[in-house]
């Protein structure tokens, strides 16, 4: 099936790169969230992944056809970057002998190639410069603007999300080494929380997998994503990065061999779970809102309600190779 080639395609740029030892997921643009330089729309899901390591400066990108419309061309011998993207197609057909035609809108999963300005002579795009603001101001502002965010609970020993009891245990900021690391952290159990019945109703989060399950660990990799999409809106280096880069990068090779969804699959949940952090509307998150009335909407941050109980989905735990 041609959308099994696109899988094939995606996860095995995202092979290549964690056998050069780089972790897609735990590279830090600070602010450089890579963007089509014709629409201003910026890239979402999946090809923040496969765009982003590409070591550019600019985040501007363009396709081979869009860069002589804008008066340009791509050099000669430049290589483009791969992104994907869904499209729909209505299949027609007839259910056993029935003369009713029923029309199926199957998703195909396709691809095509951009060039960053840099690859490029003769186009025109603006500069790029940082947001002056703090960004540790922006981290506040992200979380107080998490309207549904759950309880956010000291806890001296190690940070989590409880789903059963929906709320966040996170040591204090000065027990960390920076607060880029704590804000780090707590994006990810914000990512996390986003899966309650109540949210996102989220299958890694809601059905009460354990440690060193294959489900476990895909909700694992959609917080990392969710906290990776984050830091980069608010500009601070993504600092929550594993102790262990062979064992963990081995551990994700493996999965990504057997499994050639998973990174397509966990993107666009970690998107999703961004978007609703961010209070962005769309069809899926207005039907989830429509399912479940969430059942604390109480935004107020570090609430000292006592010592947790079963914690899970700890902070920066490994894939365990299969």
């Amino acid at each position: 099936m041609k959308n099994d080639i696109v899988y094939e395609m995606v996860t095995n740029n995202i092979i290549a790169m964690l056998d050069e030892g780089k972790i897609p997921w735990h590279q830090s643009w600070t602010g450089l969230t890579p963007m089509n330089l014709i629409t201003g729309f910026p890239y979402r899901g999946v090809n923040v992944w496969l765009l982003g390591p590409k070591g550019y400066s600019n985040p501007y990108w363009l396709t081979f056809k869009q860069a002589i419309d804008k008066g340009g061309h791509v050099r000669k011998g430049e290589k483009g970057a791969l992104i994907v993207f869904w499209k729909t197609h209505d299949i027609k057909h007839r259910e056993d002998s029935d003369t009713v035609e029923v029309t199926e809108t199957i998703p195909l999963l396709r691809y095509y190639k951009v060039f960053n300005v840099e690859q490029t002579e003769g186009v025109k795009y603006p500069s790029w410069e940082k947001a002056e603001n703090d960004p540790i101001e922006r981290c506040e502002d992200l979380v107080k603007g998490y309207s549904t965010c759950p309880e956010i609970k000291p806890d001296l020993s190690k940070a989590y999300y409880s789903p059963g009891e929906d709320y966040i245990g996170i040591p204090p900021i000065t027990q960390f080494e920076s607060s880029e690391e704590f804000y780090s952290v707590l994006f990810h159990e914000m990512t996390h929380s986003t899966g309650h019945k109540t949210r996102l109703n989220r299958e890694g989060i809601t059905d009460g997998h354990f440690f060193g399950s294959t489900e476990y660990s895909r909700e694992e990799l959609v917080a990392e994503m969710g906290a990776s999409f984050l830091t980069n809106i608010t500009g601070i280096n993504n600092a929550a990065v594993t102790k262990n880069n062979a064992g963990y990068i081995q551990g994700w090779l493996e999965r990504l061999k057997e499994d050639k969804r998973l990174i397509i699959q966990a993107s666009s949940k970690a998107q999703k779970s961004t978007d609703y952090i961010l209070g962005i509307e769309n069809k899926y998150i207005k039907e989830k809102k429509n399912e479940h009335t969430p059942q604390n909407t109480n935004n107020s941050r570090f609430k000292d309600t006592g010592p947790a109980k079963q914690p899970c989905f700890l902070e920066n735990e490994l894939p365990k190779a299969a």
